[in-house]
């Protein structure tokens, strides 16, 4: 397990799942858990970044297709709830976090993560579904 003051009252763990989790520290001094990094995409706005087919994107369709075959040792037979269970962008625990850009108080307002399936992530506060007046950055 890993943890990161993102400020004096907010914490960031990882280690123990796929995803990094937030901790925010209440009035009465105690941390409580705040939220998940990493949330699951609507179907709306996979629907929307999906748009039309062009020689690109079926060429990113096939590579990606084969990349779940072979990572996930997903088969054609894969039903459409095996599928959606590894919506996270890691795929296997995360084993590292690092601070990537502050803010001009000193709070971490980016993140990079690694874990064992070899990706590496850069999280962005501002651009993920956080609620950042919890975190005091």
């Amino acid at each position: 397990m890993r943890i990161m003051f993102l400020s004096n009252s907010a914490i960031v763990g990882v280690g123990h799942d796929f995803n990094p989790m937030l901790f925010s520290q209440a009035a009465n001094n105690f941390w409580s858990f705040s939220e998940f990094v990493d949330k699951k995409p609507t179907e709306a706005a996979v629907k929307i970044n999906s748009g039309g087919f062009s020689a690109g994107k079926l060429t990113l369709c096939a590579r990606s297709l084969f990349e779940s075959k072979v990572m996930r040792g997903q088969s054609s037979d894969a039903t459409q709830l095996d599928k959606d269970m590894l919506w996270m962008k890691h795929e296997s625990n995360i084993t590292c976090i690092q601070p990537y850009a502050q803010s001009a108080s000193g709070g971490v307002t980016e993140f990079s993560t690694s874990a064992l399936d070899g990706r590496v992530v850069l999280w962005k506060l501002k651009s993920l579904n956080v609620e950042l007046s919890k975190l005091h950055l």
